[in-house]
């Protein structure tokens, strides 16, 4: 029994050695021992793009006197009528602001997003009725720019869903720049020069459904 014992000392004084040599080794090369589980990484910062309006940004109030948020978009800026851009203002952009950009799409579209606007480099804080036609015969370029929807026209074309009630949202983005970017091109491209630009965010949303 006395010879275990002495055996058990012999084990807790060596243990005691070892991990006061691991202390001071971590201490002399500046190491800290890993408590994030394998395979986890720090988060990346959250980019400010139009994909995560999510985040915390100012927001825009965004309306139309067409039309209330969440209310039916009226016909004559639909396919089954004139199919004109409605009127649009929103409130202006916080310090730093340079231009504003616009996304007008359909979520519920059978093929996903359907893009029935895109348009950027505006300097005013509202669009007349029927702007886009308008800017885009007069080619007034200078005052906004346009790009491709889902029918690949560099213009308005309204709500035309084949069937049920779809929803509409228009979103504009405040953004710290002028994107050098020139017309005819598409959502996706405007993306991607908006990003890291946008200073504040806000959508109006509009329903429509064939009757």
């Amino acid at each position: 029994m006395r010879t275990v014992m002495i055996k058990m000392l012999w084990c807790a004084a060596a243990c005691l050695v070892i991990t006061s040599c691991e202390m001071n080794d971590s201490e002399t090369t500046g190491t800290v021992p890993e408590t994030a589980e394998p395979g986890t990484t720090k988060p990346a910062e959250v980019a400010k793009t139009p994909e995560s309006p999510e985040q915390e940004l100012p927001k825009l109030t965004v309306t139309s006197t067409a039309f209330e948020h969440g209310q039916p978009i009226p016909v004559k800026y639909t396919c089954n009528a004139e199919d004109v851009s409605p009127p649009l203002s929103w409130t202006e952009g916080p310090e730093g602001t340079k231009t504003y950009a616009l996304i007008f799409e359909d979520p519920d579209a059978p093929s996903g997003n359907w893009v029935h606007w895109i348009a950027w480099n505006m300097q005013k804080t509202s669009l007349e009725e029927n702007a886009s036609k308008r800017y885009l015969l007069s080619k007034q370029a200078g005052l906004m720019y346009q790009g491709k929807n889902s029918w690949d026209k560099p213009m308005y074309q309204g709500p035309c869903p084949p069937s049920g009630m779809h929803h509409y949202y228009i979103r504009v983005y405040a953004l710290d720049t002028k994107l050098r970017i020139t017309t005819g091109l598409d959502k996706e491209i405007l993306v991607k020069a908006m990003n890291k630009h946008i200073l504040a965010y806000g959508e109006l949303m509009g329903t429509y459904e064939r009757k």
